[in-house]
């Protein structure tokens, strides 16, 4: 239904927590200062009365209240609607409580892979086979291989590896190939029975 807003229909908004304090027991000053007193809550029968005397229509109201109050079918109705709103007030809660706590373990689960690739870089890094890093880490054997293509580090670490193998064909000690290579000792003695298995 469209309404259009003239003298005959007016639409007040009123900030009722301000409309409280200004007006406070001075609520025969206007006719919108009695209405808005009869809304409050807890409101005693004798404030009621001499509302009542001020502005006759609000008989009706509580004629009306006191009806609605006194049938249990209609009391009934209230708090099932009541319960209702509750009952959605708290279903959308619990809703925007989910979500947050999804986006907050998705937001970790993030921050444990991207922890994990840097591990994965780390030990490849460090001359570590790729099925040993996805042993370790739990990464996916393409993850650890895309890791091993796309990191200069571990390009860098390839030569080092081949600097290592070479230096073993020649002979040389596996603690100077560390020093030299910055490779670990143990990536070196990995390299050297590698090695010796190929050439068997």
């Amino acid at each position: 239904m469209d309404c259009i807003l003239s003298d005959v229909l007016e639409i007040h908004f009123i900030e009722y927590p301000k409309f409280r304090k200004q007006v406070g027991k001075n609520y025969n000053v206007n006719s919108q200062a009695r209405w808005l007193t009869l809304l409050r809550q807890n409101i005693d029968e004798e404030m009621i009365k001499e509302l009542v005397e001020m502005e006759p229509a609000m008989q009706l109201v509580e004629q009306t209240i006191d009806y609605l109050s006194s049938d249990e079918e209609m009391i009934g109705v209230y708090e099932h609607r009541e319960k209702a709103r509750l009952d959605y007030a708290s279903g959308l809660s619990m809703a925007v409580n989910r979500g947050r706590e999804e986006g907050r373990e998705e937001g970790r689960e993030e921050g444990r892979v991207e922890e994990k690739i840097e591990v994965a870089k780390n030990l490849l890094a460090d001359g570590m086979d790729v099925s040993l890093v996805v042993k370790y880490t739990g990464l996916e054997k393409e993850v650890v291989d895309k890791l091993l293509e796309h990191s200069p580090a571990i390009a860098y670490t390839d030569a080092k590896i081949q600097t290592a193998k070479n230096a073993l064909a020649r002979g040389l000690n596996i603690n100077t190939i560390a020093v030299i290579t910055g490779l670990s000792r143990a990536v070196v003695e990995k390299l050297r029975d590698e090695m010796r298995i190929e050439n068997s």
